[in-house]
């Protein structure tokens, strides 16, 4: 770099300073159109995530609209709790903060009680959280049998399917932290 602008300033002509000044313009708005383009490319790589996830500004319901809701006929009450559709109207409904009511429970709820759901695992784990804590607890990936063997023999989730096996991939597959590695073989 020129210590000495003064003794620049002599050996430069007029012609070569404004060349100098052209150029500097140049790069300012070179660095303004990066600054954009920059921009621009931080909102196309966000598009592009939201449309793999399929989820956008609609969460993921795109073009579907807004999610009807029905009353539900006195016969469709019947049978969803298991009573007389003449109770259900003044008396209060079981409230579940996770899945649907089941007869059990209906019975099983006074007014204004609330039935909570809790998995069949050990400490009222869900079969996912389970299987997460089994893929973490081990270092290498899973394969499915493996998985289903070590639930199954240890005991961490009681069931009462007849066919576990439909249970269990229908829980990997709809996870979002199970992650598939290969063709059976799961990690968290």
């Amino acid at each position: 770099m020129v210590r000495n602008l003064g003794t620049l300033a002599r050996e430069l002509s007029i012609a070569q300073i404004q060349t100098l000044l052209t150029i500097k313009q140049r790069l300012v708005e070179m660095e303004k159109l990066q600054n954009q383009l920059q921009t621009m490319d931080a909102q196309i790589t966000q598009l592009a995530r939201s449309s793999r996830t399929g989820r956008g500004k609609t969460g993921g319901r795109k073009g579907r609209g807004r999610r009807r809701t029905a009353t539900l006929s006195a016969t469709t009450r019947r049978r969803r709790v298991g009573r007389p559709a003449a109770s259900l109207k003044g008396a209060a409904r079981p409230v579940l903060r996770r899945g649907r009511t089941t007869r059990k429970a209906a019975a099983r709820v006074g007014k204004g009680n609330v039935i909570v759901r809790r998995g069949r695992g050990k400490g009222g784990k869900s079969l996912e959280q389970t299987i997460v804590d089994l893929l973490k607890s081990n270092a290498k990936p899973m394969k499915f049998p493996d998985i289903k063997t070590t639930i199954l023999r240890r005991k961490l989730f009681k069931t009462r399917s007849k066919n576990f096996d439909n249970v269990l991939r229908r829980t990997i597959s709809s996870s979002r932290v199970i992650r598939r590695i290969s063709r059976g073989v799961y990690n968290a």
